[in-house]
Order: structure tokens, then C-alpha cells, then sequence
């Protein structure tokens, strides 16, 4: 079931604590814990408004660099990027230069 929730490829999609659900179709069995649709273009040519991003939590980072689905708790903010660890603090990285429309 898809959420109505929503990860920003852009400046930070707001989430709340109350949503619907829906039906998403899918021919392939991918493991996740729930999935979100993607709002905005920063994340552009590899993942696009619109689409369905398939999250399966975890409290690390494994791959620097990888795609991941970040939720700013303290904001209430959530996104999808490229992350770097640096010290202390997480780096989330567009992968597209051009502004974001939503």
C-alpha cells in the first residue's frame, strides 16, 4: 500500500502523522517496509515526480554516496538524496543542479 506521504526531491515535503493509503501494482517482489511517492525534480534523470520509492528502514548509512530516504525528524521533513556522512552530520546531495519546481 502506498502512502499519501511524500519524500521531497527538493526542498523537504512535509509529513504528518495522518494519511491515506493506496493500491500500487507492481510484477517484481522487492523487500521494503513501506513506500513513498517522490514530489519535486532534484533527483532527476534517475528518479522522478511521481514516482514510487520503495523504503526499507535502517539507522546507517552503508554505501557513502547511496540514494536514501531521510526523514529530518526535528523539522518534520522528509527527502530523498545522496548522502554523506561528515563527522558528525549527514550531507544530502541533489543530483540535478537546476532549481526545483514542486
Amino acid at each position: 500500500m502506498q502512502e499519501e506521504q511524500a519524500l521531497s526531491a527538493g526542498y523537504g515535503e512535509v509529513y504528518t502523522q495522518e494519511y491515506g493509503k493506496e493500491i500500487v501494482y507492481s510484477n517484481q517482489q522487492i523487500k521494503h517496509d513501506r513506500e513513498i511517492i517522490i514530489r519535486g525534480n532534484s533527483m532527476e534523470p534517475d528518479y522522478h515526480y511521481g514516482q514510487i520509492a520503495l523504503i526499507r528502514y535502517q539507522n546507517y548509512i552503508d554505501v557513502p554516496g547511496g540514494i536514501y530516504a531521510v526523514d529530518d525528524i526535528e523539522r518534520g521533513l522528509a527527502y530523498i538524496k545522496s548522502v554523506y556522512m561528515e563527522d558528525e552530520h549527514i550531507r544530502l546531495v541533489s543530483l540535478n543542479d537546476e532549481k526545483d519546481f514542486l
